[in-house]
C-alpha cells in the first residue's frame, strides 16, 4: 500500500495522515509461535487462494495472549484446553470467511482507494502519525506479515466490508414488523415455581402378596411396561477369560517389569506352538485364585475387573490370546478368551416380578409427589406466604420444598426453561395476574409436579411501541442484516472449495 508513503516517508505527509500508533484490538498482539506453522506454506486455501500459517499462528498467539491476560492463567493454555475451547477452529473460519469475503468483493469489482486504505487502517488499528519505519517494524511484530501482506489483508477487510454493505444497505423492516417482533417479545411472565418430584420421595416396600395380586390381576400392563422397558431387562455381555499373572510390586524397577513380561512372551509363544494354557497357567500363574482353575477367571462383565485388563478382555475373540502381556497393578497378565456370551433380553417371567415391583412404586412415588404439591397449593391458597413455607434454591438447607424461579417465558414458546414443555401449564402461567398469582392446581410435567407464583408480567403497550420505535427500527434492521449476511456467508463457504493444512488440523482436515 501507499507507494508514495514508502518514498517518503519522514514527509508531513505521513505523519499527517498516520499520528502515533496506538493500536487497541480485541487482544493483546503478541509474537506467533513457530510451532504452529504447518510443512506447506498454508493454513487453508480458498479457491485456491493461501491463507499463510504466519497469519493463523498470529492470530492464536493474539487470542492465547488475550486469554493470559484476562484470567491471570498459564496453566491452563494446554494444548487439551485450546482444543476443547475451539480456538483454532474459531481463527481459521474467521480467516476463512474473511478470504471469501475478499474474493466476493473482488469478483464484483470493487475497488479500494488509498484514501479509503489509510481511514481503515487508522479507524481499525489505530495507525496514525508514524515514521515508515515504525509502521514496518509494528506490522512485522504484529502480525509476522512484511508491509505489503498486510496492506493486502486490510484491503481485503475494506473490500468485506463494501460487499457487507453491498448486500444489505436496502433491506427495510415495516411498522406491522416491528409490532408483531415487539408483541412476542414484550408478553411475557416470569414465575417462582416448586417441583415435586416422584424420584426423590420415599415409600416403604411392597409387600410379596401386594406384589402377587397386582401380577394376577395385570398381565396385560405388565407385558406392555416389559416390552416398553426392555433394554432395562437385558443381560450385559458376559465374556469367560483365563489368565497368567506374574506379580510385581508398587514400586517394581523396571528391569524387574521387563522380566516378567519377557516371560510370559515366552509362554505366548510355547502356547502358539501347541502348549496348553491352562496347564501353563496352573504352573505359574501367581494369582491363587485362578491358577488352580488353570487360570478361569470364571465369566465377567464390565466393570467388574481393573480396567487395562477389562479392555484387553473385551477386545479379543473367542481363543484369541492377548498379544502383548498387560501391565496393571498387580502385575502383568497374559489373558486369553474362552467364551462370549452376548447381550440378551431376559424372558418376561423371569422379570415379572421386578416389572410390576417397577410399576407399583412408580405409582406410590408419584402419589406422594402430587400429594406434597397439593397440600402446598392448599397452605398458599388459604393464605401462607411463599417465602415462609418454602426455601430459595440458594440456600436448600432445610426440608422445606425448594423455590426456583424461571427466566423471562415468551408467549409463543410453549416450553418452559427449567420446567419443561407442556401447553396446559404455558397457558395457566400466562392467565396469572397480581390479583390471582398462583396457579389454581398442581400440573404435572414430564414426570414431576409443579405449582408456580406469579413474580413478573409484561404486557406490550402500543405506546410504548411507539416511543420506541426508531430504536426498534434500527434494531430491527441490524437484525435483518445480519441474517442475511450470515445467510450468504454460509451459502459461499458451502460451494466453494476450502482445502485445509493436514498439518495443523488433523489428517481429517
Amino acid at each position: 500500500m501507499l507507494d508514495m508513503m514508502r518514498r517518503h516517508s519522514q514527509s508531513t505527509l505521513i505523519y499527517l495522515i498516520f499520528g502515533v500508533i496506538i493500536v487497541v484490538f480485541a487482544f493483546s498482539f503478541g509474537p506467533g509461535s513457530s510451532s504452529c506453522l504447518g510443512q506447506d506454506n498454508y493454513a487453508a486455501k480458498v479457491e485456491g487462494e493461501i491463507i499463510r500459517p504466519q497469519e493463523f499462528s498470529a492470530r492464536l498467539a493474539q487470542q492465547l495472549d488475550y486469554i493470559r491476560q484476562s484470567t491471570n492463567n498459564t496453566s491452563t493454555l494446554n494444548a487439551d484446553f485450546i482444543e476443547k475451547l475451539g480456538i483454532r477452529k474459531q481463527i481459521i473460519d474467521a480467516l476463512i470467511d474473511a478470504k471469501l469475503l475478499e474474493i466476493a468483493a473482488r469478483k464484483r469489482g470493487l475497488k479500494i482507494t488509498d484514501e479509503e486504505l489509510v481511514k481503515h487502517l487508522k479507524n481499525r488499528y489505530g495507525v496514525e502519525n508514524v515514521s515508515y519505519q515504525q509502521y514496518s517494524n509494528w506490522v512485522s511484530r504484529q502480525f509476522q506479515l512484511s508491509v505489503a501482506q498486510f496492506e493486502e489483508r486490510a484491503r481485503g477487510e475494506v473490500m468485506s466490508d463494501k460487499l457487507r454493505l453491498f448486500l444489505t444497505e436496502n433491506i427495510s423492516i415495516s411498522d406491522q414488523e416491528l409490532r408483531e417482533q415487539y408483541w412476542r417479545e414484550h408478553d411475557r411472565v416470569m414465575v417462582d415455581f416448586i417441583k415435586f418430584d416422584p424420584e426423590e420421595q420415599k415409600v416403604d416396600a411392597l409387600s410379596d402378596e401386594e406384589l402377587k395380586t397386582y401380577i394376577g390381576d395385570s398381565n396385560d400392563a405388565l407385558k406392555e411396561r416389559y416390552e416398553k422397558d426392555k433394554l432395562k431387562y437385558r443381560t450385559p455381555q458376559m465374556v469367560q477369560a483365563r489368565q497368567i499373572l506374574r506379580r510385581l510390586a508398587r514400586d517394581a524397577s523396571d528391569a524387574d517389569i521387563a522380566k516378567e513380561t519377557a516371560f510370559l512372551k515366552q509362554l505366548r509363544e510355547q502356547i502358539a506352538q501347541g502348549a496348553d494354557f491352562s496347564t501353563l497357567a496352573k504352573e505359574h500363574s501367581q494369582d491363587d485364585t485362578s491358577a488352580v482353575k488353570g487360570g478361569d477367571m470364571g465369566f465377567i462383565k464390565r466393570g467388574q475387573t481393573i480396567k487395562p485388563l477389562e479392555k484387553e478382555i473385551f477386545t479379543l475373540k473367542t481363543d484369541e490370546i492377548s498379544k502383548e502381556p498387560i501391565k496393571t497393578l498387580l502385575g502383568v497378565h497374559l489373558v486369553q478368551v474362552v467364551e462370549i456370551k452376548p447381550p440378551a433380553s431376559k424372558p418376561f417371567d423371569d422379570v415379572k416380578t421386578e416389572v410390576a415391583k417397577s410399576i407399583l412404586q412408580e405409582a406410590r412415588k408419584d402419589a406422594l409427589a402430587k400429594n406434597q404439591a397439593d397440600t402446598l397449593l392448599a397452605k398458599l391458597q388459604a393464605g401462607g406466604v411463599l417465602d415462609d413455607l418454602t426455601q430459595d434454591e440458594a440456600e436448600s438447607e432445610t426440608s422445606l420444598p425448594v423455590r426456583k424461579t424461571t427466566p423471562w417465558l415468551q408467549k409463543d414458546e410453549p416450553n418452559v426453561p427449567r420446567i419443561g414443555t407442556s401447553e396446559q401449564f404455558h397457558k395457566a402461567l400466562f392467565a396469572l395476574t397480581k390479583e390471582s398469582p398462583l396457579t389454581s392446581q398442581s400440573y404435572k410435567v414430564g414426570r414431576a409436579y409443579f405449582i408456580s407464583v406469579l413474580k413478573d408480567r409484561e404486557i406490550p403497550k402500543e405506546e410504548k411501541f411507539i416511543d420506541d420505535l426508531d430504536n426498534l427500527r434500527q434494531q430491527g434492521i441490524w437484525t435483518k442484516q445480519s441474517k442475511v449476511f450470515r445467510d450468504w456467508l454460509k451459502h459461499l463457504r458451502n460451494n466453494t472449495e476450502i482445502v485445509l493444512n493436514p498439518a495443523l488440523f488433523g489428517p481429517s482436515a
